[in-house]
């Protein structure tokens, strides 16, 4: 098996290997879910900022009145506050946030593969 694995390696058929990781099961990372509210004026500046932090792992626009999702990781919940508190203090034009924390994966995975 290892030669063959060595083989498809060098073949370029298998290209690299990734680890998959269950961000429930971590001791340093939690994740959580921000729903965001802007005025529209400031809604393309809101989507740029969020997308910018290493804490956002997927940012979604949706329906709603300028509405942003994003899917973060933290490492407890007094950093997931502090993230929160920082944004809704520097991004101007935040007209409702609010945060959550996932309890539960129960179909699919909340960060990218």
């Amino acid at each position: 098996v290892k030669n063959r694995i060595t083989a498809l390696e060098q073949g370029g058929i298998i290209e690299g290997y990734r680890a998959i990781i269950n961000p429930l099961q971590s001791s340093v990372m939690m994740p959580f879910i921000v729903n965001v509210e802007t005025k529209a004026e400031h809604f393309d500046e809101t989507k740029r900022l969020f997308a910018e932090k290493d804490e956002t792992v997927t940012l979604i626009q949706t329906t709603g009145n300028c509405h942003l999702v994003a899917v973060c990781v933290s490492e407890s919940v007094k950093t997931m506050r502090d993230f929160v508190n920082m944004l809704h203090k520097t991004v101007e034009g935040i007209t409702y946030i609010s945060a959550h924390s996932v309890l539960d994966i129960v179909k699919g995975s909340i960060i990218p593969e």
